[in-house]
């Protein structure tokens, strides 16, 4: 049987647990949900994160490093397995606009080329993302010395302007280029 003492000094750690575990992860309400889907494959557990705040679901690409805190404005952080320096990102932000005109496909350019070095478009073309018209960028950036390619995506849902960002060393970007449609696909607004 346990003693009043024995019972306080076990509520006091755990209280602490909780409270250090949102000092390092935030007050975040990224949740994830484990799910096992079998096909002719065998059996297959995939992991979808879930965040309230900001309304949305993904799919992580299978074997990368997620982080659900990164900072910096973004909401997921996938790290590519290896340390090879490819990264997706998604951030998303409320806006009093409900389609990407011209106009803001120059500004969300002009936004890129603040965030980069040397950045330049390769190209633009039109995407869908959970039923949504998207925009996407590639481009060409350097970094401490590296050369890369990123692609934005940028889409509005319910009011929220999302940006998935991909980016990696030029020499392995074709690489994990697939990685980035599974995320595009995989996205869904809770909205």
């Amino acid at each position: 049987m346990m003693t009043v003492k024995k019972r306080f000094s076990l509520g006091i750690g755990l209280l602490t647990l909780f409270l250090l575990n949102i000092f390092y992860n935030g007050l975040r309400a990224m949740t994830v949900k484990e799910e096992t889907i079998t096909g002719d494959g065998g059996a297959h557990t995939i992991y979808t994160y879930y965040d309230k705040n900001q309304a949305f679901r993904l799919v992580p690409p299978p074997g990368w490093e997620v982080n659900t805190n990164p900072g910096r404005g973004l909401n997921l952080l996938f790290s590519a397995p290896g340390g090879s320096k490819a990264k997706i990102s998604l951030a998303s932000r409320a806006v009093d606009f409900s389609r990407i005109t011209k106009e803001k496909r120059e500004e969300l350019q002009e936004s890129l080329g603040k965030r980069w070095t040397d950045y330049r478009i390769v190209s633009e073309t039109e995407c869908i993302v959970d039923g949504e018209k998207g925009y996407a960028l590639r481009g060409r950036f350097n970094e401490r010395g590296y050369k890369f390619k990123a692609e934005s995506i940028f889409f509005i849902r319910n009011s929220k302007l999302y940006e998935i960002v991909y980016t990696a060393p030029s020499d392995i970007y074709d690489k994990y280029l697939p990685v980035l449609k599974i995320c595009r696909i995989t996205f869904q607004s809770l909205r």
